[in-house]
């Protein structure tokens, strides 16, 4: 075999897998079809770069599934800067990551001129312009919320004020992170891992992402602990973010919970339509949609069916761009949002712990009664697992709520089953095909 051809089976090999990490990253059958399914690796260095089919489908993904491309190649390849392209002239090295004033992993787009502020998240705003001013005063700073309402654009924001304040600050993802220290444990080069850590002192702010993806990882959580010692007795200012409170992380022991909790804690809260419908008509005018056309029925529409998160505001908000970008519309009316859904999810106030339950217990074949009963048969604990994840997400229970409603579990038990089902969807595939197609039936999707 040339050495062209085998550059070109491994390509077509990563592409292939880059794009099943994906099918188990984004639930949205839309995004996967238009845009996903079709994008090629054109170039796999020291960067890698994926062609989209279309210049709305780059944008798309550059702009909303940054994230998940990242964890997709970081999965099928190894850790290196990637960008989404249309066309080929475009094709060349990524710059590093590093950003102006020596921040590193910072990315520019998320800032706090775009980060809507609003009732459910102006107390975390506050707090992390506060820590800008005066780092280290509280360190450090613990921001929890539920997935999707803006935790990491406000760490990257912080990480641009921060830089433009000549501090320089660090955004630590934490696949990327365990990554490292796993790969140095591996081949048991130890050394490289202290290195590693005390690469960290240079910086003035570290920021760390979903720390709660780091629970039970010991020789990653020894490091954790470590950076956070040294540079908060250094005065340097730490940011972690995570999507339940301190004292709720599994896999964590009790010294993790009071460094944790030593600084400032703050919660980005759930949002009330009125804070989403703020932020759709950010969104819209952001798009190049004109939001005087929009009736506030359109507006309430949107907001309660994709009322889970931001970015599910995000999907409803590109869904009625993708099928309106060719239409000279006159009024974006509840009308036009139903032919553009069609009826695709009940509005949020039907879906109910009830609904839930009956949904799962027909899919697994089980009764209500034995889905929260006490049975430790793999089935029902599967099924189980899975209610509680689609309560925890749909319904934006809390621990402590959700375990009341399946049989007055303790909260531990239910944090447990949520981390199972979170790291089970992005390696197992059947995990995540019952996740959608779930998703879909308490929805109403027919």
């Amino acid at each position: 075999m040339s050495e062209i051809t085998k550059v070109k089976t491994k390509k077509s090999e990563i592409q292939r897998m880059i794009i099943d990490h994906l099918e188990s990253l984004i639930s949205d059958e839309m995004i996967l079809n238009s845009f996903v399914r079709d994008l090629k690796v054109v170039l796999l260095d020291k960067n890698v770069v994926l062609k989209a089919s279309s210049e709305s489908g780059a944008e798309i993904l550059n702009n909303e599934y940054k994230s998940e491309i990242n964890q997709a190649v970081l999965k099928s390849y190894k850790e290196v800067p990637v960008k989404i392209i249309f066309n080929d002239i475009e094709i060349k090295e990524t710059p590093t990551t590093k950003s102006k004033g020596g921040s590193k992993n910072i990315s520019p787009k998320f800032t706090f001129d775009n980060y809507v502020e609003s009732t459910f998240n102006k107390e975390a705003i506050k707090m992390a312009k506060r820590i800008i001013k005066s780092p280290g005063e509280f360190s450090p700073l613990y921001i929890n919320s539920k997935s999707g309402l803006g935790k990491t654009h406000l760490l990257h924001a912080i990480g641009n004020e921060a830089t433009l304040n000549s501090l320089k600050t660090i955004y630590i993802d934490p696949n990327a992170f365990t990554g490292v220290i796993q790969k140095h444990s591996l081949t048991k080069q130890y050394s490289k891992i202290d290195e590693y850590i005390k690469s960290f002192d240079e910086y003035d702010i570290i920021l760390f992402d979903d720390i709660q993806n780091l629970g039970d990882r010991s020789r990653t959580l020894d490091a954790l602990l470590t950076i956070i010692k040294k540079n908060k007795d250094k005065d340097k200012q730490i940011v972690i973010v995570s999507d339940r409170v301190a004292q709720e992380l599994s896999g964590f022991e009790p010294q993790f919970i009071t460094r944790f909790s030593s600084g400032l804690t703050t919660m980005i809260k759930n949002p009330e339509i009125s804070d989403l419908i703020a932020i759709l008509k950010y969104r819209i005018s952001s798009k190049g949609m004109d939001i005087n056309l929009w009736d506030d029925e359109a507006l309430e529409f949107i907001a309660r069916n994709h009322s889970t998160s931001i970015r599910a505001l995000d999907e409803g908000v590109n869904r009625v761009l993708f099928f309106t970008d060719d239409d000279n519309v006159e009024k974006y009316n509840k009308s036009l949002m139903s032919r553009i859904f069609k009826d695709k999810m009940l509005d949020s106030e039907d879906i109910t712990v009830d609904r839930i339950l009956r949904v799962v217990a027909s899919e697994y074949k089980l009764t209500v009664k034995d889905l929260i009963g006490n049975v430790r048969k793999k089935e029902f604990v599967t099924a189980r697992h899975m209610a509680i994840y689609l309560i925890h997400k749909l319904l934006h229970f809390s621990l402590s709520e959700t375990a009341k409603v399946v049989g007055n579990r303790h909260h531990t038990t239910i944090s447990h089953a949520i981390d199972r089902i979170n790291k089970e969807k992005t390696t197992n595939k059947s995990i995540s095909v019952a996740i959608s197609r779930l998703e879909a039936k308490v929805k109403g999707v027919s």
